[in-house]
């Protein structure tokens, strides 16, 4: 028979003769309180989630089970990987438990490899190629947190001259980033000079050879007159070549 908790007497009676046994029914031991679980799963920084428990009971121990493989839980609350857990509260002979889902960590894209194409002395601005790109990511050029150039798995063309973070945001999920660790730099563009303005003194009566001078030189600049595959003469430091004999250069 179920009875309470108790002291009770079990007696057996014959026709004549009866006997009196006494037996003790304990009280229901005490059965800890379901545990209160939160939660915070893996990000974009995070690799790991975090189950916290909320209303410890002092009198009871705790577990952390996952597949059947106990883990520490020594405190309110243990770094864990993704998949199911079950917190397992225990008093004396009795249990209560909580599941707890963790989700896998979102995808965290890889970081393309650049290649820099460097102005020239044509083109003013530079070419950065990408290589080992992956598909749902966008790629980006930063400057002090604020995008500059965009581009979907290509290479980024007409670059200024400047220094650049490579920035990797996957397209899904929590749209994780990747930074690049070290700067992508655009060279300045080398100096191209100004087409020289020639002004030409011939020959005379009195002198053989003319001399030519570059009206709007520039520093930095250096000036040669040719023939064919010839240097015929270097321009002095004001810009200005002598002894030029006769000839079309």
């Amino acid at each position: 028979a179920e009875v309470a908790s108790g002291e009770y007497q079990v007696e057996a009676k014959g026709l004549r003769c009866g006997l009196r046994n006494k037996v003790v029914v304990n009280p229901k031991p005490p059965r800890p309180e379901k545990p209160k679980v939160d939660k915070l799963n893996p990000s974009c920084t995070a690799p790991k989630g975090l189950v916290r428990l909320l209303n410890r009971d002092n009198n009871a121990t705790y577990q952390l089970i996952k597949n059947g493989l106990i883990l520490p839980f020594n405190s309110d609350e243990a770094s864990v990987d993704s998949g199911n857990y079950s917190l397992v509260a225990t008093r004396g002979i009795c249990t209560n438990d909580e599941w707890v889902y963790i989700a896998a960590r979102p995808f965290i894209p890889g970081l393309a490899k650049a290649q820099v194409s460097q102005p020239n002395c044509t083109v003013a601005t530079g070419t950065i190629a990408l290589s080992e790109t992956q598909s749902n990511v966008k790629y980006y050029l930063s400057q002090n947190d604020e995008v500059k150039y965009t581009t979907d798995n290509t290479d980024f063309t007409g670059v200024i001259a400047g220094s650049y973070q490579l920035v990797a945001r996957h397209l899904q999920g929590q749209q994780c980033t990747t930074l690049s660790p070290n700067p992508v730099i655009v060279d300045p563009q080398p100096l191209v000079p100004n087409v020289p303005v020639l002004s030409v003194t011939h020959p005379n009566c009195t002198e053989r050879n003319g001399y030519v001078t570059v009206s709007n030189k520039q520093s930095l600049v250096t000036y040669t007159i040719v023939q064919g595959s010839n240097t015929v003469a270097t321009a002095n430091s004001d810009g200005v070549f002598t002894g030029i004999a006769p000839g079309d250069y």
